[in-house]
């Protein structure tokens, strides 16, 4: 006779691992199925590079930042050069995006057993549902942000896991770890001993102790940090709006609760406005992924069901006279804890950007940690709606509607992926373009591209960044003795309206003191380059041109000077590999290259 307890665990076996693997698969669809054609953005030009360097000029760069604490996060520089290195090694770009994926899965499973423990299995796997597919933060294909943001949120992850199974000691290096890595993961820490959903008075003692060692840990690290002489603490407190950042923090801890959870409810329609077929085809997968978890997880419908009510959630009792069902209580509590790490997520917002940030690079600094806990409240609002339905006999129309939802959250992703996608092909033209009109490099040389409606923008990120200025030297090698290399900017129509003339020089001051120690920039005659971005492709403008009414000669076309120099490993990721053969002549580049630019699909 077969043993029955050996089958049925064999069948729970199986049963733990489908989840993982079907939320890995959606994980992989919803943010990296386009990987091979992703490329380099904004923060990425200053951390990408470095990750092919040798490891004997890596582990120099790790220990000097140990030293010196940049930013006064030094994890936050460490980590992407070490396992961005490690992934380049033996993947190039793609063994870094492939590396990034393994950090977004492991994040989202870390999830997905953290809430496990503490509620079934539906809100666990509604949860990392939610924390795979959150909308806020669009910066997940950053490769810098996953190596660094990504990993502060595994930090927090991995300490509330351990908190939550005694290991707290364990649990306050980790969170330390965090805070070394970036910032904004901090506090949502101070939340976690609320998801032990028994609350006692014991428990919100513990909480309160939790609380002032957590307070200790940041208090010290800031003091080191101004010992250090980092500026941006130091800049904070010697602020003379100080008390205003403070006030508007505190407001920030309200407002970002509400632009983030607010995209999570709007996104949706954004995936249906700019529907494709290959967006459609991938939701659609999505779709029936999420429909197999949920259904599988959903609790079994029986043939009578009565909701009873109480007047308490856990210890407190709620006000008035609404009664509350008691299978919704620790779904609300653990929704109410969510919003709790949400609006903790917002407490350090003086340090990062306005919390009213949709896209791009910014977004990932406002919204990332919020991550944790909107996904915790999304997974109690979904329970709540799954137990309702099953208590009025709708629980296959609530199964459809949220797989629905999470597939068309997954779908905006999709459309994230595409702009990254576009705006890679559209810098290896660019790039590719520049170099071809301007081999005549030599120390000192500025770049002008003035835009006459050839340059593209991304909904998602910045094309054209402050990374602009850096990218010549990131893809060349210049001599070592030149003290100033060539750069690049992208400027309006406007640029000259923005010079002034001081002396014998004209400078030109739309340059931010974030990007430069010096705010303005002196013009070198003879060593600017100016380009236009026309539709049809880039121009080089020749001979002289009027500047705050003075003569300003452009640089004149010289020798091909680039194939003297040494390329990097990023060279061959950018520029096309005829850049090198196509002749100077000063004007429009030939038609097969121009055209690349507006037909790159959307």
């Amino acid at each position: 006779m077969p043993d029955q307890s050996l089958g049925s665990s064999k069948k729970a076996t199986l049963q733990n691992f489908l989840t993982p693997v079907v939320l890995a698969i959606i994980a992989f669809i919803t943010h990296f199925w386009y990987f091979r054609s992703f490329g380099l953005y904004e923060d990425d030009w200053f951390q990408v590079p470095r990750m092919f360097w040798s490891w004997e000029k890596i582990g120099r760069q790790v220990i000097e930042h140990f030293i010196y604490w940049p930013d006064g996060r030094p994890l936050h520089h460490v980590l992407p050069i070490t396992i961005g290195g490690l992934n380049s090694a033996w993947g190039g770009l793609p063994g870094i995006y492939l590396g990034g994926y393994l950090i977004v899965v492991t994040n989202t499973l870390l999830f997905y057993y953290l809430v496990k423990r503490c509620l079934p299995q539906l809100v666990a796997v509604t949860g990392a549902l939610t924390f795979c597919l959150f909308p806020a933060d669009t910066t997940k294909l950053f490769i810098n942000n996953f190596h660094s943001h990504q990993t502060a949120l595994m930090f927090l992850l991995l300490a509330s896991l351990c908190y939550l199974t005694r290991r707290r000691v364990l649990s306050y290096f980790l969170i330390t770890a965090s805070l070394l890595t970036y910032e904004t993961t901090f506090w949502p820490f101070l939340g976690v001993p609320l998801l032990q959903l028994n609350w006692t008075k014991e428990r919100f003692r513990q909480l309160a102790w939790h609380g002032l060692i957590l307070g200790v840990i940041f208090t010290s690290i800031t003091i080191l940090r101004v010992y250090l002489g980092e500026s941006r603490v130091g800049g904070l407190l010697q602020a003379q709006d100080f008390w205003w950042k403070l006030f508007k923090n505190a407001v920030a801890m309200w407002d970002g609760p509400m632009v983030s959870l607010g995209l999570t409810a709007v996104r949706p329609l954004t995936t249906i406005r700019w529907m494709t077929w290959d967006v459609g085809a991938l939701t659609a997968a999505v779709f029936l992924l999420s429909l197999v978890l949920l259904w599988r997880e959903s609790p079994p419908q029986p043939a009578n069901i009565t909701l009873t009510y109480s007047r308490e959630v856990g210890s407190p009792q709620i006000s008035g006279g609404m009664a509350v069902p008691k299978s919704f209580q620790e779904p609300l509590k653990i929704g109410l804890v969510g919003l709790i790490l949400t609006s903790l997520n917002y407490s350090l917002s003086f340090y990062h950007f306005p919390v009213d940030c949709i896209s791009g690079i910014f977004s990932g600094s406002a919204h990332m940690a919020a991550t944790f806990g909107a996904a915790l409240l999304a997974s109690s609002l979904s329970t709540v709606l799954l137990l309702w339905a099953q208590s009025h006999r709708r629980k296959n129309c609530a199964i459809l509607a949220l797989a629905l939802f999470f597939s068309l959250l997954a779908g905006f992703h999709v459309l994230v992926q595409k702009d990254f996608v576009r705006g890679w092909a559209f810098q290896k033209q660019f790039w590719s373009n520049v170099l071809s009109l301007c081999p005549d490099l030599t120390e000192g040389t500025l770049i002008f591209v003035e835009d006459e409606g050839g340059l593209i923008h991304m909904d998602y990120f910045c094309l054209h960044s402050w990374n602009n200025h850096v990218t010549l030297e990131k893809i060349i090698h210049f001599p070592q003795e030149w003290k100033n290399p060539p750069r690049l900017f992208t400027v309006d129509k406007n640029w000259i309206r923005k010079t002034f003339v001081e002396g014998n020089n004209i400078r030109w001051g739309e340059v931010t003191e974030f990007i430069f120690h010096a705010k303005w920039i002196v013009l070198p005659p003879e060593n600017l380059i100016l380009l236009k971005a026309t539709p049809k492709g880039l121009i080089r403008l020749n001979g002289t041109i009027y500047i705050s009414g003075l003569k300003f000669p452009l640089k004149e076309p010289g020798p091909n000077n680039i194939k003297h120099f040494v390329r990097t490993p990023i060279f061959d990721l950018l520029i096309h590999p005829s850049v090198m053969h196509i002749p100077l002549d000063g004007g429009l580049l030939p038609p097969a290259w121009n055209t690349v630019w507006p037909s790159i699909p959307r």
